[in-house]
């Protein structure tokens, strides 16, 4: 089980662009196979996913615990997996999450992210273009574990305090584009 303290939020293109210009460490792919059914459909706080980056893939269940002034905390439990099916039962996902009561699961939809990183200060900070449902977004996170008046500091540096739109995660993003495209 991974513990995550993050805050998201939603970037303009133009902004995005301006964060690329100032240099990052690191760069993945990764594709997000989303799964749900009639009774995990309209919940916010739990989201099902196989993540694949390069060549290894994890089924992911995230929690969301509490969301507060913007930033989430959440917990996240995984295990590998070889293929990517269409269904996950109940069990294998009990497998992963005890607490698991929300039955059999259906592949929804798939979301790619090009994902650049930089760490600065003890947060990860990560710049996502996203691409599901013929829609292109963009976003940034950061990750971390210390106060939020560290946090507050490298938004202010970076050139985000007035440019961050705090919203929907990824999966609640690609939830409402793909009800709309039904």
């Amino acid at each position: 089980m991974i513990k995550e303290k993050e805050l998201k939020g939603i970037i303009s293109e133009e902004t995005y662009k301006e964060l690329l210009a100032k240099g990052w460490e690191k760069e993945k792919l990764q594709i997000n196979f989303y799964y749900s059914n009639d009774q995990l459909i309209n919940r916010t706080e739990v989201t099902i996913r196989i993540r694949c980056i390069k060549n290894q893939m994890f089924l992911q269940i995230k929690v969301k615990e509490k969301q507060s002034e913007g930033i989430r905390l959440s917990k996240e439990y995984e295990k590998k997996m070889d293929i990517i099916s269409n269904t996950i039962s109940e069990e294998e996902l009990r497998d992963v999450w005890e607490n698991y009561v929300f039955g059999d699961v259906q592949l929804i939809g798939f979301l790619i992210t090009e994902r650049k990183i930089i760490e600065k200060d003890g947060v990860e900070i990560d710049i996502d273009k996203n691409i599901y449902e013929g829609i292109t977004d963009y976003e940034v996170e950061f990750e971390f574990n210390n106060d939020n008046a560290t946090l507050d500091k490298i938004i202010k540096d970076i050139g985000l305090a007035d440019k961050l739109y705090l919203g929907e995660s990824k999966f609640e993003r690609f939830k409402r584009v793909r009800s709309m495209n039904c």
